[in-house]
């Protein structure tokens, strides 16, 4: 049977939108671009990390999509998160 694709992120689970916008911009990222990064998240990797882990997410996604060669496959694990 196929599995059903994760929820994205509501509101809720992304937290104050304000913090996120402060976070983001302390970072020196597009709080635009990290709010539509985050909208297509799994809600339960989400659930639960403050303003400062998200905005590192979407931040160390962009870098290595930047640093990745055309052909090349890139992962890393981390807390259970790939």
């Amino acid at each position: 049977m196929a599995q059903l694709p994760a929820p994205s992120a509501p509101d809720a689970v992304l937290g104050d939108p304000a913090a996120l916008e402060v976070a983001a911009t302390d970072a020196g990222l597009d709080p635009a671009f990290v709010e539509r990064y985050l909208r297509h998240g799994d809600v339960t990797e989400l659930r639960g990390r403050g303003a400062e882990a998200l905005v590192t997410m979407a931040r160390t996604h962009r870098d290595v999509a930047a640093r990745r060669a055309v052909d090349a496959t890139v992962g890393r694990a981390e807390g259970g998160v790939c």
